[in-house]
């Protein structure tokens, strides 16, 4: 199976901020898919043999790894591919760092939680 070229030089993804994943399907087969939601940029065609959850934290994981993918908002469908436990980790290890760097920011007082069990923002009471 023919499978799409990489590019020459892999593109910095670590000023993205605001991604949108999900999957197509081609000829039966899922190709997983991100969007930078400022720019409208692709960043992840991948033809897979399933959407699990463990394939989405594996492709996710790369782009990270290698090109710096850290996005600070994640939006997502309810499908069962990319809310698996394996997606939720790679998206819980995100939303670790972002809490760790707010609290830094906010001098190490993590924010009340509201009725829900989230983080109440002060800024927005």
């Amino acid at each position: 199976m023919t499978q799409p070229r990489q590019p020459l030089h892999p593109f910095d993804l670590s000023e993205i901020d605001s991604i949108a994943v999900d999957e197509m399907f081609s000829q039966d087969r899922p190709v997983l898919a991100g969007i930078d939601l400022d720019t409208q940029v692709l960043f992840q065609p991948e033809v897979h043999d399933n959407r699990s959850g463990e394939t989405w934290t594996k492709s996710l994981g790369k782009l990270r790894d290698r090109q710096g993918l850290s996005p600070k908002r994640v939006v997502k469908d309810a499908g069962t591919g990319n809310r698996a436990e394996g997606l939720g980790r790679y998206l819980d290890g995100l939303a670790a760092r972002l809490q760790a760097v707010t609290e830094e920011a906010a001098g190490c007082r993590p924010a009340p939680p509201n009725s829900e069990g989230g983080q109440v923002n002060p800024a927005r009471s």
